[in-house]
């Protein structure tokens, strides 16, 4: 595996189960595995399953955020999500504990006229049990 740099910040996190089926109703999912609790139980898993572009609703470290010195975003710094890429080893549960580790990546493009800065960080999931 390559070196993605040193993790900044770590802890433990869970996607809650009202999220994941508000957020399964909100972009109308139409399989039962993510809308119904009945329904993935009885194809193997615990709970409902979670689509991939909701991981971000994990991507905190223990009760808060990730530090912002911890990672080194500037004070009062405010984002905009350009850009969201996972990648899932098997399905991902609501309420499944994840092991949180960030780091900060060099920049991805160097500032523009409408941006000053760019920031990346990465955001390792890692599924407790």
């Amino acid at each position: 595996m390559e070196d993605r740099g040193e993790v900044r910040a770590i802890g433990t996190t869970t996607i809650d189960d009202h999220r994941s089926l508000t957020y399964a109703a909100l972009f109308e999912l139409g399989s039962p595995l993510y809308t119904d609790r009945q329904a993935a139980r009885a194809a193997g898993y615990r709970n409902v399953l979670v689509p991939e572009g909701q991981l971000f609703l994990a991507t905190r470290v223990g009760d808060g955020d990730a530090p912002r010195d911890a990672v080194g975003l500037p004070e009062g710094f405010g984002s905009v999500v350009t850009g969201l890429s996972t990648d899932f080893l098997k399905p991902v549960e609501a309420g499944q504990p994840f092991t949180v580790r960030v780091r900060r990546l060099p920049a991805p493009a160097p500032p523009s006229d409408r941006v000053r800065e760019f920031h990346q960080l990465e955001y390792e999931l890692t599924d407790v049990d």
